[in-house]
């Protein structure tokens, strides 16, 4: 996660660097209604989750390396077996409720040396 401007933030999982994209390319949501108690919570965990040290080189897509894997395979000829998945379906949680529990998991002391340090810069 990464804060650019107040207004304009991006909450989104971690991405490979071939994903990453311009700011300017990711859909805003302009549609979406949110309370203030919202946008509060939203705002203050990528505030304690932001760093400017992320690496996206230091990471690997697994998925995609298993998936051009097997089209490797497919392509010398072997044949490709998909085994069934499954999932039992997860439990039903409270965003809101997620979202405060998350705020209470990261010190709020390195929220403000990570703020001075933003500062600095």
């Amino acid at each position: 996660m990464r804060r650019w401007k107040r207004k304009q933030t991006e909450a989104s999982t971690s991405r490979n660097l071939y994903e990453v994209r311009d700011f300017g390319e990711i859909p805003k949501g302009d549609s979406q209604r949110i309370t203030q108690e919202q946008l509060e919570l939203g705002e203050g965990l990528i505030e304690r989750m932001s760093s400017d040290k992320f690496e996206p080189e230091k990471y690997r897509d697994e998925y995609r390396l298993r998936v051009v894997a097997m089209v490797d395979a497919k392509i010398k000829g072997r044949q490709i077996v998909a085994t069934p998945i499954t999932r039992k379906p997860g439990p039903v949680i409270d965003l809101m409720e997620a979202l405060k529990q998350s705020m209470r998991k990261v010190p709020e002391q390195e929220v403000v040396s990570a703020r001075k340090a933003r500062k600095k810069a």
